[in-house]
């Protein structure tokens, strides 16, 4: 716990500085991914009806981008 919270550190005070959400969001997946070594990180914004929205992506370049594509609640 405490080497992990040690690598988070330096990712949250560099997500404090963005004010744009898109921007913020984006930032988060792609230091997220880096972190994790997983082939995709994706961020929805989720709608009062359950759906999401996939608003920033951190993929490998092999993989086909979910950017912008909604979810249904199911």
């Amino acid at each position: 716990p405490d080497r992990q919270l040690r690598q988070l550190q330096p990712i949250i005070r560099q997500l404090e500085a963005i004010r744009d959400l898109k921007a913020l969001c984006q930032h988060a997946a792609e230091r997220l991914k880096a972190m994790l070594g997983i082939d995709r990180v994706m961020v929805y914004r989720f709608q009062a009806d359950g759906s999401g929205d996939v608003i920033a992506e951190a993929r490998e370049d092999r993989l086909e981008s979910f950017l912008g594509l909604r979810y249904p609640h199911t």
